[in-house]
Parts: structure tokens; sequence; C-alpha cells
């Protein structure tokens, strides 16, 4: 079975056992064992020695210890060594060079007894999992993770998010009505008032709207001359005459401004602009009674 090893370390390997190559049983405790005699294969290429100086030295038993530097495991896979020493049996080993983290994830002493795992990316995109390094980061106890949009405060206090006290959120106390009806009821309420703004095309405000803004300029311009011409207005009481349109009160004054009436014992003359005669009417017997004079 092949031993795992740390890649670009430097490790002593214990190697052997090194009998008798005669009897095949007898164990050989005095093998020179020098740098070139221990060869090395990196994933099945050519076997060359190993890069450490170092003599392998007898440890019993016929096993040796043999040091290997950081060159000798520099490539992480299969790793075979061989040595065949004159008078003894020949020796083969076989180790799996692991890569650093993982090897220290397996054998480096753990009190917790978990394996590290470093995640470089999340659905193989390397700046999510770096987002989510800085996030973590930058954890706050009131915020959550770094870059949300939660209030800096604790929740319930000013500032925070409200909280649920006995199953009703505190702003129902704050708003002090019950939302439910504003939100359903069809009546008088909030919603029933939007609603009928909204639906009717009539005399609300949509119906307004839309009827002001689809008049033309030559609907504006009878309606004007409509109220002038044909609106009256009773505000001079039951006198004769007292309910006259716009258009006929303007008109009695400016003819009472435009004209003159002079009244003598005999006669009434009337005047246009105070000086040309326009009509003159004799008095009856009495003084008191007369006809209209004429009035251009």
């Amino acid at each position: 079975m092949a031993l795992d090893l740390k890649a670009n370390t430097a490790v002593d390997v214990l190697i052997g056992p090194f009998v008798d190559s005669t009897d095949g049983n007898t164990d050989e405790t005095g093998l020179t064992i020098s740098q070139s005699d221990v060869r090395l294969s990196k994933n099945g290429q050519n076997m060359a020695q190993k890069n450490d100086a170092n003599a392998c030295t007898h440890d019993e038993l016929g096993f040796y210890n043999c040091p290997l530097d950081a060159t000798d495991t520099n490539t992480e896979g299969q790793l075979v060594l061989v040595v065949h020493e004159s008078g003894a049996l020949p020796v083969r080993h076989e180790f799996n060079i692991m890569a650093e983290a993982a090897w220290d994830s397996l054998y480096a002493a753990k009190d917790t007894g978990y394996m590290d795992v470093n995640v470089k990316a999340v659905s193989e995109d390397t700046t999510a999992a770096d987002n989510l390094e800085s996030a973590c980061d930058n954890y706050s106890v009131t915020r959550g993770l770094a870059g949300t949009a939660l209030p800096n405060a604790a929740a319930d206090a000013a500032g925070g998010l409200p909280i649920s006290d006995a199953g009703e959120l505190d702003l129902d106390a704050q708003i002090g009505t019950d939302i439910d009806a504003i939100l359903t009821d069809t009546g008088t309420t909030l919603d029933g008032i939007v609603d009928a703004i909204l639906v009717d095309t009539g005399t609300t405000i949509p119906g307004l709207i839309a009827a002001l803004e689809n008049l033309s300029a030559a609907e504006v311009n009878a309606e004007v001359v409509d109220a002038l011409s044909t609106d009256t207005h009773s505000e001079l009481g039951s006198l004769p005459g007292a309910s006259p349109t716009i258009i006929q009160m303007l008109m009695l004054l400016y003819m009472a401004l435009r004209n003159k009436i002079d009244v003598t014992s005999s006669a009434k003359e009337v005047h246009k602009d105070g000086g040309t005669v326009l009509g003159t009417k004799t008095l009856s017997d009495n003084g008191t009674t007369y006809s209209e004079s004429k009035m251009a």
C-alpha cells in the first residue's frame, strides 16, 4: 500500500527489510546505502538518484532510515523508491505525494477533528467566493453579513427592525387602527373612497379630468357665450326685469352711463352723451307720469 507524503517537504522514510540474497531470511544490518543507491521515479518517469545527499542509516531488523528532501517530493502523484544493494534482495516502496493543504487536512494535528476546507470558487466563480469571504470577514451582530440592507441597530431598538411581541407587530400599536379594515372595507374607509375615485367616470376626479381634457376650443367658447347670454341672475329681487342675463346687465349699465335725462315742469328730454337730444316727451297734467323717451 502506498504511503502518503506531503509535497515539497523533507521527510525520513523507513525502507526495508533488507535480507540476505542467498537465504532470503537473514537481516542485512550493515549495508552502506548511499545517495546514488536510492533510485526514485516520479509518476512513472525515468529513475534517478534521490536529491538528498545523506546516506541511509540502519535502524533495526534490516530497516533503514532514508532521508528525502523537498525536491524529492516536489511532484504530486506516485513516487516509487527502489534500492538494490549487493548481498541483499531488492527493496521497493511506493508513496503518494499529496498537495500540502490536502495532506495537512488529513494528518496535521486537529483538536476538533474537522478537516480543513478552503473554498476557492462558488459554482466555478472565484469572485463569488471572494465576495463571500469579504461579507463573512465583516460580519456584524446587528447587521449580519456585510453588504446587506439591514439597519445598524438591534431589533426593536431605535432605528432597528420591528419585532413581533405577541403575534402582532409593534407597528399595529403605533398606527392605532385596524389595517385589515382599511385595506378591505369597500364602504367609507380609505379603500372604498379610493376605489370610488378611481372607478367613477362621472363627477369624480378622473371623470372631471377626462372631461376637461376632451374639451375643444370651440366648445369652451360656446360655453362662455351661453353663460353670458342665457344664464340669468335674480339678485334684484321682484323688480320688473329682475333676472337679467350678464349681457343685459352690462347693457343697462352702459346705457345709464352714456345717456342723460333732463326733466322740467312740462317735459322730459333724453340726451346722448349729455349733448344731442335724442327725444322729448311732454309730461301729463298731473306732473307725475310720463311716457318713456327714446334711448339710443
